[in-house]
């Protein structure tokens, strides 16, 4: 991402008090760097690993995403997923990016 677009996000993400959410910032480069490096149209994905990988609780990744969310930048879906073995995987969590996130 370049840097101008880097320093966008420090505008657009922010808390209540107007300062920089750099775990929602730091989600959102991952999230579009995951796309983008993978050529994929949507991350399949749950709240536990990005627990898991930043050390936050799953409720506040969660809370995080949902910001993300609300300022368009990404879309939460779920689905559940039936594997050929034929266990099935529920809760999956799918992100994508919309139009307004390449920032």
């Amino acid at each position: 991402m370049k840097a101008e677009s880097k320093s966008k996000l420090y505008k657009i993400i922010v808390r209540k008090n107007g300062r920089p959410d750099y775990l929602a910032i730091e989600l959102y480069l991952d999230i579009v760097s995951q796309i983008k490096n993978h050529k994929l149209l949507f991350l399949k994905t749950s709240y536990a690993y990005f627990s898991k990988k930043y050390t936050y609780s799953k409720e506040q990744i969660r809370r995080k995403l949902v910001c993300l969310e609300s300022l368009n930048l990404i879309q939460r879906s779920f689905s559940d997923e039936v594997l050929p073995s034929g266990s099935k995987i529920t809760n999956i969590l799918t992100l994508s990016l919309l139009d307004g996130g390449g920032v």
